[in-house]
C-alpha cells in the first residue's frame, strides 16, 4: 500500500488535512497521475471544512486559470475564506485583488489593510508591496518610516524588488529630496 492510499482513506472519512494533501498530490502529480478533476474535488471538500491551505491553493488555481478554468469570483471567495481565518498567503492575494480590482471594486485602502495583515504574518510579497504603497502614498498616507520598515523586512528575506525600492528610498532620504 502506498502513502496515497492511506491519505485517501483518511480523506474519504472527511479528515480535512488529508483531503488537502490528496488534492495537492493530484494537482502536482505526486505519488499519482495528475488529475485536476480529482484535485479540485478534494480541495473543495477540504476548503469547505475550513482548511486554509486548500482554500488558498484553490484560489490560486482559479485565479491562474491554467490548471482549472479561470474563475476570479471563486478565487476571491476562496481567498476571502482563508484570509478571514488568518492565512497570510490568502491575505496577500486578497489584498492584491482589491488593489487591482479583480473580481471586486478596486480599493487601494482595503488592499493596504489586507496586505498589512499578510505582511505582519510574514508574507514577503505583501511586505514588499505594502512598503511600496507607504513609499508612494497609495491607499495609505505616505510614510517613509513604515515604508522602510516593511521594505527592510522583505529585503532581508531576499526579495530583490524590496531591495531595489529600499535603495531608492534610502537614496532619496539621504539626499533630502523626499520626506
Amino acid at each position: 500500500t502506498t502513502a496515497k492510499t492511506w491519505f485517501e482513506k483518511a480523506a474519504e472519512q472527511d479528515f480535512a488535512p488529508a483531503q488537502t494533501l490528496v488534492g495537492i498530490m493530484y494537482a502536482k502529480g505526486v505519488g499519482t497521475f495528475r488529475n485536476m478533476t480529482q484535485a479540485e474535488r478534494w480541495l473543495v471538500r477540504a476548503a469547505d471544512q475550513g482548511e486554509n491551505d486548500a482554500a488558498t491553493f484553490l484560489g490560486i488555481l482559479y485565479l491562474d486559470g491554467k490548471e482549472l478554468p479561470a474563475n476570479t469570483e471563486e478565487a476571491f471567495r476562496r481567498f476571502s475564506q482563508a484570509a478571514e481565518r488568518g492565512d497570510a498567503n490568502a491575505q496577500a492575494a486578497l489584498g492584491m485583488m482589491y488593489f487591482s480590482g479583480q473580481a471586486t471594486t478596486r480599493d487601494p485602502q482595503k488592499a493596504a489593510e489586507w496586505l498589512e495583515k499578510a505582511a505582519t504574518g510574514g508574507n514577503t510579497d505583501a511586505q514588499t508591496f505594502l512598503g511600496t504603497l507607504y513609499y508612494r502614498g497609495i491607499g495609505v498616507e505616505k510614510n517613509i518610516a513604515k515604508a522602510g520598515y516593511w521594505l527592510q523586512k522583505a529585503a532581508i528575506a531576499g526579495d530583490a524588488d524590496a531591495q531595489n525600492t529600499l535603495n531608492d528610498l534610502l537614496g532619496t532620504t539621504q539626499t533630502g529630496t523626499d520626506t
